[in-house]
């Protein structure tokens, strides 16, 4: 324990920090990252996209379901390790 502290000063310094934030009575906001602003815009334009070029969703949604069915598979017989 450090001097002074009730606390011992153990574990990761995020854990450090909120549990000090939290005796404090300090309430953290969520941190916005630079990159959500670009969603709303990226989808906009992937549905464009799609408008313009429907053949490719249907080509999408087949890749994505072979690719949750390969890593279903692989989560049950441990194919790929």
């Amino acid at each position: 324990m450090a001097r002074g502290s009730k606390t011992p000063l153990t574990g990761s310094p995020a854990a450090r920090k909120q549990r000090e934030s939290s005796e404090s009575g300090i309430i953290h906001r969520m941190h916005l990252d630079p990159a959500n602003p670009l969603l709303p815009i990226a989808t906009i334009a992937a549905g464009l996209f799609l408008m313009i070029a429907p053949r490719v969703l249907t080509f999408a949604v087949a890749v994505f379901l072979m690719a949750v069915g390969i890593l279903g598979l692989n989560g049950i017989y441990h194919v790929i390790k």
